[in-house]
């Protein structure tokens, strides 16, 4: 399904930041994948792209949502156009905007959201295993690389780590 690009002066493209409900993460589970089949297919073998997907799919996520990943979605109306994900309290483990939105501060809105979570929790720290890619955007959101990048799953990541900083 190819998307239309937003209108910026819409009052429609207004994004929300809040929780998914259940009947969502099939939707949730689509523009993930979306996102990241592209991104693996050059680096895993056939076995590892199948264990990628199968942990992509909506019951997987919801799985993991009840074993204590903290989920928000940035919605415009009822459309899901961004997905960030906080396991443990500490690890960023999902963080992804449809295509069409990046580039808007969604990412960045979403980041806010699940940092606050993680603060109020009393994380002193926060990381995530980075697609290279996506370490410029990080970077930004204040994490710094630790070590050289490894592969998960055939696919290079880069763990970055960002520690609350006092006063």
């Amino acid at each position: 399904m190819a998307e239309t690009a937003p209108d910026p002066e819409s009052p429609s493209s207004r994004i929300a930041i809040r929780e998914p409900a259940a009947h969502e993460f099939p939707e949730v589970a689509e523009l993930i994948t979306g996102l990241v089949e592209p991104l693996i297919a050059p680096h895993c073998t056939p076995d590892e792209r199948r264990l990628w997907l199968e942990s992509l799919q909506a019951d997987a996520l919801a799985a993991v949502r009840h074993s204590g990943v903290r989920y928000v979605v940035a919605a415009q109306d009822d459309r899901i156009v961004g997905v960030g994900a906080l396991r443990d309290v500490h690890h960023l483990f999902h963080l992804y905007v449809a295509t069409p939105w990046q580039r808007r501060g969604i990412g960045g809105r979403l980041w806010r959201a699940l940092r606050e979570a993680a603060e109020n929790a009393g994380a002193r720290e926060t990381y995530v295993n980075a697609w290279l890619d996506a370490v410029p955007v990080y970077l930004r959101f204040g994490f710094e690389p630790v070590g050289s990048p490894l592969r998960h799953l055939g696919v290079p990541r880069q763990t970055m780590v960002r520690v609350v900083r006092s006063g």
